[in-house]
């Protein structure tokens, strides 16, 4: 059975903040214990910012693997801001939400990004400006032509096993680590 992984409802999590649920495979876009408090601990403060203490350069280089809402790559907007430094952030993504179907979420709002980056990241697939030049690609990670050792870190924020299994194989793991 091919399941549509861009058929979504909004749910609210328990910090307050929203997030999306896929009903046809039973998962949501973030936890449902806070969608926002997962996304600054687990990909800010133990990746990005782990990252950052170890790159001594003033741009830093961010792999994500699925996009998903942008609330993640908000949040790197954010940190590199606050750190004054750049990051360039490649995001791979085969199965791009629309625009309409993440803007109720309220991001912006609870990031305090301007409305336009996140925006542009879903509309265009890009952003630039002088904290973060981003882009969305529609491969995946096996499609990607990924080049060694150029990422400091990777934002993994793939669906569980039991949605997308060729994610969690040791051949997808060696792949994202040939890269860093």
């Amino acid at each position: 059975k091919v399941f549509d992984l861009c058929a979504v409802e909004t749910r609210e999590t328990q910090d307050g903040s929203k997030t999306l649920l896929n009903a046809e495979l039973n998962v949501h876009y973030h936890s449902v214990h806070g969608a926002w408090n997962e996304t600054r601990h687990v990909f800010g403060t133990m990746g990005v910012d782990a990252a950052m203490s170890r790159v001594p350069k003033e741009t830093f280089q961010v792999l994500e693997i699925g996009f998903g809402t942008g609330l993640n790559a908000l949040d790197v907007w954010l940190r590199a801001k606050e750190a004054q430094r750049r990051a360039v952030l490649v995001s791979l993504e085969p199965n791009p939400l629309k625009w309409s179907d993440v803007s109720a979420l309220g991001y912006n709002t609870l990031t305090g990004v301007p409305i336009e980056v996140w925006q542009g990241m879903h509309e265009q697939g890009r952003w630039d400006d002088e904290v973060l030049s981003f882009q969305r690609f529609s491969e995946g990670l096996f499609e990607f032509e990924l080049e060694e050792r150029r990422f400091d870190v990777i934002l993994f924020d793939a669906f569980a096993p039991a949605a997308q299994p060729e994610l969690w194989t040791p051949e997808a793991m060696d792949r994202m680590r040939m890269v860093l």
